[in-house]
C-alpha cells in the first residue's frame, strides 16, 4: 500500500497540475458560519483515504446543527451516515442525545437531567445512558423510536458503550458487590458480566464488532489494563481464559476502545513515561497479545494521546497532543499520523481536537474548538 505521506504529496501535485491548466473557482467549506453548531467531517472520496477537492483540502466540515445550547460532541457513526452524539440545550450544563441524518437534528429525550448517547449500529439501532441530577445512570438502548432501559448488574447503575449489528451491546454496570464491572448482552436484552478475569474487581466495555468480540479495561489488582474477549466456544457464556491481557507500551496502565471486524483494536498505553495511542492485533493469531504486537501511534510533540476508533480499512482517528500540550483531532493508517487540521480549510475558525468515530466510507464525527467553546 502507498504510503500516506507520499499519496497526500501526489495528490496535491496533482492539484497543483490540474490547476495550472485552468481557472477553478474554489469549492466553499459547507455551513462553518455559525460557529454554535457540531461539526461532522465528511471524507470525500469513499475509497480513497485522502481526496483533494477543487479547494485544495481533502476533507469539507458539514454542520450538524444544535439543541439550543453552545456545547455539543459528536460520538458515533454508521454506514448510511446517521451521527449520534450529545449537545447542551437552553437548559445551562444540560445535554440531551441526539441522532443527525440527512441535514436534520433530532433530540432523543430520555427520563435523565443529561441524556447520552455513546454509539449506533447500521441499523439504526443506538444507545448510551440517561444521568439524573445526582449522577446515577441508567443505560438505555434505542429500537424502533422506543427507548427502552437496559437494567443493571444488581446494583444503581449502567451506561451501554457500544452496539454491534446483530443488536449485542456492551457497557458498564455496578454489579451487586457495589464495583463496576464489564457486561455484554448476548441476546441484546440480558446483560451477562463480564468481570475481570486479570485478577481485580473493576471493569468497562466499551468497544465490540459485529463477531462479538468485546474491548475495554479490566484491573489486575492493581493498575487498569486493556483487555480483549473472545467468547472462544461460542457457548454465550463467560468462561474463565477468555479475556486477553493485551499489555502497555512499556508503563503500567493502558485500556481499549474500539476493535474493527479484522480484530485490530485501538486505544491507549502508558510507555512509561507518557500516555499514547496505539493499534494492536494478534499478528500471529496465537490468542495472546506478543512483543510488537501493540504498535505505538505516537504524538504530535506532545506527552498524551488516546486512539478512538478504527474502520475495517484500518483507519484509525483519536486525539493526539502538540508540543504545545494542545488536543490535535488525527487519523492514521498504517501507522503514520496526519493532523485532521491540515486537511481542512483554515478559514473554517476551527481547531479539530478529537476525531471520535470513522466509517468504512472514511467520514469522522468529533469534536473541535472555536471561539474558545468546545463544539461537536
Amino acid at each position: 500500500m502507498e504510503p500516506l505521506s507520499r499519496l497526500v504529496s501526489r495528490l496535491r501535485a496533482r492539484f497543483r497540475r490540474r490547476t495550472r491548466r485552468k481557472t477553478i473557482r474554489p469549492a466553499p467549506i459547507q455551513l462553518i458560519d455559525d460557529p454554535q453548531r457540531p461539526l461532522g467531517f465528511e471524507h470525500l472520496e469513499p475509497r480513497l483515504l485522502l481526496s483533494i477537492t477543487f479547494s485544495g483540502f481533502a476533507y469539507q466540515v458539514t454542520d450538524l446543527g444544535t439543541l439550543g445550547g453552545p456545547t455539543s460532541i459528536a460520538k458515533d457513526i454508521n454506514e448510511r451516515g446517521q451521527v449520534a452524539g450529545q449537545a447542551e440545550t437552553a437548559v445551562t450544563a444540560e445535554f440531551d442525545a441526539f441522532i443527525w441524518e440527512d441535514g436534520v437534528i433530532m433530540p432523543v429525550g430520555g427520563t435523565g437531567d443529561n441524556n447520552i448517547t455513546e454509539a449506533i449500529n447500521n441499523n439504526g439501532e443506538f444507545g448510551g445512558f440517561f444521568e439524573d441530577a445526582t449522577g446515577s445512570k441508567d443505560g438505555f438502548r434505542n429500537e424502533g423510536a422506543i427507548n427502552i432501559l437496559i437494567g443493571t448488574l444488581g446494583g444503581t447503575f449502567s451506561e451501554l458503550q457500544d452496539i454491534n449489528d446483530v443488536g449485542q451491546f456492551v457497557g458498564l454496570s455496578e454489579n451487586g458487590s457495589s464495583n463496576t464491572s464489564a457486561f455484554i448482552s448476548f441476546d441484546g436484552i440480558t446483560l451477562v458480566e463480564l468481570a475481570s478475569q486479570l485478577g481485580g474487581t473493576f471493569s468497562a466495555a466499551f468497544g465490540m464488532n459485529d463477531s462479538g468480540h468485546v474491548v475495554g479495561t479490566a484491573s489486575d489488582g492493581n493498575n487498569d489494563l486493556a483487555f480483549l474477549y473472545v467468547d472462544n466456544n461460542s457457548n454465550q457464556i463467560v468462561d474463565g481464559g477468555e479475556m486477553t491481557n493485551l499489555g502497555t507500551l512499556g508503563g503500567t496502565s493502558s485500556g481499549a476502545n474500539a476493535i474493527n471486524i479484522r480484530g485490530q483494536v485501538v486505544g491507549f498505553a502508558d510507555t512509561g513515561t507518557e500516555m499514547h495511542p496505539f493499534v494492536w492485533q494478534d499478528e500471529n493469531l496465537n490468542g495472546m497479545s506478543d512483543a510488537g504486537e501493540m504498535v505505538d501511534l505516537g504524538t504530535f510533540g506532545g506527552s498524551d494521546g488516546e486512539a478512538l476508533d478504527v474502520n475495517d480499512f484500518g483507519q484509525v482517528v483519536g486525539r493526539a497532543q502538540d508540543d504545545r500540550a494542545m488536543d490535535r483531532a488525527f487519523i492514521s493508517q498504517n501507522g503514520q499520523m496526519i493532523d485532521l487540521n491540515t486537511l481542512i480549510d483554515p478559514s473554517s475558525g476551527f481547531t479539530l481536537t478529537a476525531g471520535h468515530a470513522i466509517n468504512n466510507k472514511g467520514q469522522i464525527v468529533g469534536q473541535g474548538m472555536i471561539g474558545g467553546q468546545l463544539h461537536g
